[in-house]
């Protein structure tokens, strides 16, 4: 399997998970379509890369809000241009 094939794995677990917020492992997995091994390293990779996902008891979620942590609304370029 390639880089960019790996990559696309990752980024697809990514939304899959932002998509449902909770996942089991197994169906993750099933969705996309990738062998075991292939799979825990997507998934090693999936929780080095991006912060806000958690693995625990069998399960992927997005971490729950910290209170007082920024709610970010804007999500276009770093810096909004002056209107």
């Amino acid at each position: 399997m390639g880089r960019s094939r790996f990559k696309t794995h990752v980024e697809e677990a990514y939304r899959i998970i932002c998509e449902r917020g909770l996942i089991d492992d197994g169906e993750l997995q099933y969705l996309l379509d990738t062998p075991s091994a292939t799979y825990y390293r997507v998934r090693k990779a999936l929780l080095a890369v991006y912060h806000d996902v958690e693995y625990e008891k069998g399960f992927l979620r997005l971490k729950r809000k910290q209170e007082g942590e920024p709610v970010v609304e804007y999500w276009g370029e770093l810096e909004p241009s002056k209107a």
